[in-house]
């Protein structure tokens, strides 16, 4: 079930686990049920569109990336009419207080190991420069290599899919030995998720097409 409601870009409850392979009438009840009712749409919709405060009283749970895979299904017509990964990835608050937070920790893992120098150099480049660099962090390794980090906030679970740009994407191939994208997730949890995936995302991501730029055609 879980599954299926991630191929509709819908939320499923935390803790059941999405499998890959299921059967369409599974897909087919569930969209039936869904369809008849429309309040657990509104429902889903309030969630995603809570606003984001910041988080203070929190602790780290650095996990490593989910072994994850596309459903056979993949994406399917939806009965919500709403692509809810897409909705919260266009939240600003919440994709803000994200960034804060790794931030906060690239700082401070500086600091910790004796780089205050380094701590000082971190950038916020998508607040002082602009969000078109492809990545919103410009941080260092404690050797002072860089890092450069794109952030993807959710409130969901580990499993719940990201949106990424083409330009993230291109991006991080020119910047691969020093790309990372870092997933936070359960952003409201005491123990906020974290997974940071290194190099190229074409490399460490399964890509799906999700829109088209599109002008008609001539002749």
């Amino acid at each position: 079930m879980s599954a299926a409601l991630r191929d509709i870009h819908a939320p499923y409850i935390d803790g059941y686990k999405p499998y890959a392979n299921y059967q369409a009438d599974l897909a087919q009840v569930l969209d039936e049920a869904l369809a008849s009712r429309p309040f657990l749409a509104e429902l889903m919709r309030s969630e995603v569109l809570d606003e984001a405060l910041p988080r203070v009283d929190f602790q780290w749970a650095v996990s490593e990336p989910p072994v994850t895979e596309f459903s056979e299904q993949r994406r399917r017509p939806s009965p919500l009419h709403t692509d809810f990964v897409a909705l919260e990835a266009a939240n600003r608050k919440l994709g803000l207080a994200g960034e804060l937070l790794v931030l906060s920790r690239e700082r401070e893992h500086l600091r910790e190991r004796g780089r205050a120098d380094l701590a000082e150099r971190v950038r916020h480049v998508s607040v002082e420069d602009g969000d078109g660099a492809g990545f919103d962090i410009e941080s260092w390794t404690e050797d002072g290599q860089p890092r450069h980090i794109e952030v993807k906030t959710t409130r969901r679970g580990i499993g719940w899919p990201m949106i990424v740009s083409r330009n993230e994407v291109e991006v991080s191939k020119d910047l691969s030995e020093s790309y990372v994208l870092a997933r936070v997730f359960r952003f409201r949890h005491p123990r906020v998720g974290l997974y940071e995936l290194n190099g190229a995302i074409s490399d460490t991501c399964a890509l799906e097409p999700d829109t088209w730029r599109a002008l008609p055609k001539v002749g």
